[in-house]
């Protein structure tokens, strides 16, 4: 008990910060990664930059703000999770029920590119997406399709641990210069406002896109 203690509260650096303290550090802070990678990953295209809130979050545990073992934990789990209800809404939804709701995302050329990915490389093609930013058409398309779901778990948790591992121990490594840590709160602070803005821009831009096919294509 003492253990989880001291990982929820280690101290935050005095290093320059847009939104407080609390947010560096704590049991807070590991919400905060696995939500955003959660939100990342649950939606087809959203331009939430998950890759950079990761090499950030790497780079904070070199202070000792954070857990290493639990930034990788919240970021694993993020990742699988949204990846998971990713196959499951292509799983119980139609293409045409969700070409409704994304019309902007799922149109024919999308299609097409996603087809042609996924017979090329297969059941791999999940975990390589990992590595595509704002591209999470493949598992939506693995659950439309049906791909066995214990083949799915194996992919999905295969690319989470790779991607996750790749990203935060990269950040990890290069945030032992001096240079990030006199300025990593402060990434981590722009890292937040930016996925804000990145989702508030997804929502309207799909909002915009749904009334216009709307009214081209009156019920």
């Amino acid at each position: 008990m003492s253990l989880l203690t001291g990982i929820f509260n280690a101290s935050t650096e005095n290093a320059p910060s847009l939104l407080g303290p609390a947010i560096h550090s704590g049991f807070w802070f590991y919400v905060i990664v696995f939500v955003v990678i959660l939100v990342g990953a649950v939606f087809i295209i959203t331009p939430v930059p998950e890759n950079s809130l990761l090499f950030i979050a790497g780079a904070l545990a070199v202070s000792g703000q954070v857990s290493l073992g639990w930034v990788l934990a919240a970021s694993v789990a993020g990742a699988y999770v949204g990846y998971d209800l990713n196959y499951w809404t292509g799983r119980f939804f139609s293409l045409a029920v969700c070409r409704r709701f994304c019309p902007n995302i799922l149109h024919g050329r999308n299609i097409e590119k996603t087809r042609a990915f996924m017979e090329r490389f297969g059941p791999v093609s999940v975990v390589i997406s990992r590595f595509i930013p704002a591209v999470n058409l493949p598992p939506f398309f693995a659950g439309l399709d049906s791909m066995d779901y214990g083949r799915y778990v194996v992919v999905n948790l295969a690319g989470a641990v790779l991607w996750c591992g790749v990203t935060v121990l990269l950040g990890y490594y290069v945030g032992s210069f001096d240079i990030i840590q006199d300025y990593v709160n402060l990434l981590f602070d722009l890292a937040i406002l930016v996925t804000l803005a990145a989702i508030a821009y997804s929502a309207v831009t799909t909002l915009v896109a749904r009334r216009k096919a709307d009214g081209e294509h009156p019920a």
